[in-house]
């Protein structure tokens, strides 16, 4: 059984490949994306990828601050190498598993067209066409209905794996470790603090994935992965700063626009299909995470 895991150099994507590798061995478990010298917005090097059983395609432009910075970049690298790996291997594997966000629903939440916690069936809505913001959300919603097209066309089992607010180790531009890094300067600014978000350990969110990838009620599903425990931005920025020990008053100031006032998953579905639960508590999955800056 031979896996290619794409974004294999990212925060998910390496832990999902490591986890992989422990499992199967190294020889049967491959990897993808520009740091590994492949690029996958390009056909050719996708069309000289190796025959698999599986692909967990996890490559992607994210970082909320890369959806302002540099939103082409995002668009091009969150939505191309999804079209290009589904003609590489639509109808040729077992299952193709695509990595989505919370993100693409985030406005129907926003303006009452949802539920929190949010169920998998959550309208798509951009109420902002012009935030560039939507750059990510907008390509990986894009994935989302190319997965479902190869379906249609080339009978092409595949799992959408929506991620909400995964943190942990050797993570970069995610809240968590930004804010632990500004705290150590002395800066304790909290943009967004009434915001809540419901954060997942990654160990937890790696056994849910592969878990699902084997559960044959999964197959053809949109499934909504993370915890249901929501939080507010302060709260957790205040456990942080207690894990840290570091005094000091944090600075409270506004979101930027168009970042979604809560977000909570319905993991229903998740139970019902694994029987999930999470190993980590989130002061549990925080003291992991936050022990480089200690």
């Amino acid at each position: 059984m031979k896996f290619l895991v794409t974004g294999s150099s990212g925060f998910i994507g390496k832990s999902f490949y490591n986890f992989l590798q422990k499992k199967y061995g190294p020889e049967n478990v491959l990897f993808a994306d520009k740091n590994s010298g492949c690029n996958l917005t390009i056909q050719d090097e996708v069309e000289n990828l190796p025959d698999v059983d599986y692909v967990i395609h996890l490559a992607a432009h994210n970082g909320t601050k890369h959806f302002y910075d540099s939103p082409l970049s995002v668009i091009e690298n969150s939505s191309v190498p999804t079209i290009n790996l589904l003609k590489r291997y639509s109808g040729r594997v077992k299952c193709f598993i695509y990595a989505s966000t919370c993100e693409i629903y985030a406005d129907a939440t926003e303006l009452g067209l949802a539920d929190i916690p949010t169920k998998e069936d959550a309208p798509i809505v951009f109420k902002n066409s012009q935030n560039l913001r939507w750059s990510y959300a907008a390509s990986k919603y894009l994935g989302e209905l190319a997965v479902l097209a190869s379906k249609k066309e080339n009978n092409q089992d595949y799992i959408i794996l929506r991620y909400h607010n995964v943190y942990g180790e050797s993570q970069v531009d995610h809240f968590i470790p930004e804010f632990a890094e500004r705290a150590l300067t002395g800066d304790f600014s909290l943009h967004g603090w009434e915001n809540t978000r419901s954060f997942c350990y990654i160990d937890d969110a790696i056994r849910a994935s592969y878990e699902l990838i084997f559960c044959n009620k999964a197959l053809n599903k949109i499934i909504h992965l993370g915890n249901d425990e929501e939080i507010s931005i302060k709260d957790i920025a205040t456990k942080i700063l207690d894990i840290m020990k570091l005094d000091g008053e944090l600075i409270l100031k506004d979101a930027p626009e168009g970042s979604v006032s809560r977000r909570c998953p319905d993991i229903s579905l998740m139970k019902k299909l694994i029987q999930y639960k999470p190993e980590f508590s989130l002061e549990e999955g925080l003291k992991l995470t936050l022990k480089k800056f200690l």
